[in-house]
């Protein structure tokens, strides 16, 4: 967040600690996608998306390949253990490896 407009940086760092700390996120995300938007952020939140698109968050019994998923299960990132080695196999925003989850 070194180059974004103050007021993003600031609410991003709020929501970080809010997520860090396990608190509800629900007001810290609308005061983020709100500044986006006025950093001309189009979508705001919603025009930002992370990890591999199309792989649904993986909770219960995967049927899918087996993949590395948030190790708290608050986000929907996942990766691919065969994913090229630049991609990061670590959470940044927990500081944690990424959980691994098999198919059944």
């Amino acid at each position: 967040m070194a180059e974004a407009p103050d007021d993003v940086r600031r609410e991003g760092e709020a929501a970080l600690v809010r997520l860090r700390a396990g608190q509800d996120l629900r007001d810290a995300c609308r005061a983020l996608h709100h500044a986006l938007r006025r950093a001309g952020v189009a979508g705001g939140l919603d025009g930002i998306t992370r990890g591999v698109g199309g792989l649904p968050q993986t909770l219960g019994r995967p049927t899918g390949p087996t993949v590395l998923v948030c190790p708290v299960g608050r986000c929907t990132r996942g990766v691919l253990p065969d994913d090229p080695p630049d991609v990061p196999r670590a959470c940044l925003l927990h500081g944690r490896e990424m959980r691994r989850v098999d198919p059944v």
